[in-house]
């Protein structure tokens, strides 16, 4: 199985590059699942219900995202009723949308977890790692694989959630323009550092 993830697509620019580029790379390396991060997405800025159309259409599967996801509040038409929109799960249970979802695939059933990190954030969030913990207890019985995307602002605090959970994703991938570091891992197997344009999309493929 091919899982594509794309993070983080950045006004109409990134819109526009991902429908154009995604259907072609879809069919070119036979990809099975399109995951793409899209908080900045609506003028760099939050996400809106024909922006989330835009992003379908061309070929995303689940769109995941973190704090900016509430700068447009026409993200708030549909983030109850997408059931493939995520918005960070360690948000108050009362918040609109939900964190977590598991996607079919044929056979097989994908999870996938979004989490924002509490360094330099705010609100203050519940604590990542313990809902994680949380989470994988629910899904890993019906899920063939469980990808996460930690967005956040420390690269400190996305190593120590790597290694504290090394072994129990497929992969964990780790994006923030703010930063300028850009993380995907697969422990054991290979890690990948690499500088982030937050006008590019950053693009990785996981087998």
């Amino acid at each position: 199985m091919k899982i594509l993830m794309v993070g983080d697509v950045v006004g109409r620019t990134g819109r526009y590059f991902f429908m154009e580029q995604t259907p072609e790379l879809k069919s070119a390396k036979k990809i099975d699942v399109v995951v793409v991060n899209g908080e900045n997405a609506a003028h760099g800025k939050g996400l809106t219900p024909d922006v989330f159309s835009d992003l379908t259409k061309g070929g995303a599967d689940i769109v995941t995202s973190g704090n900016h996801i509430w700068d447009n509040p026409k993200v708030l038409e549909i983030i109850d009723t997408e059931p493939f929109l995520l918005r960070p799960a360690n948000y108050p249970e009362d918040t609109p949308g939900r964190g977590f979802c598991i996607f079919p695939v044929g056979r097989k059933k994908i999870g996938v977890i979004n989490l924002s990190g509490r360094t330099f954030m705010q609100p203050q969030l519940d604590d990542p790692f313990r809902l994680t913990e949380k989470i994988l207890r629910l899904m890993r019985k019906d899920c063939d694989a469980i990808l996460v995307d930690f967005h956040a602002e420390a690269t400190s605090e996305k190593l120590a959630f790597a290694n504290y959970f090394e072994n129990q994703f497929c992969n964990e991938v780790f994006w923030n323009s703010t930063p300028q570091i850009f993380k995907a891992s697969i422990f054991k197997v290979r890690e990948i550092f690499q500088p982030v344009n937050e006008f590019r999309n950053q693009i990785f493929i996981v087998s």
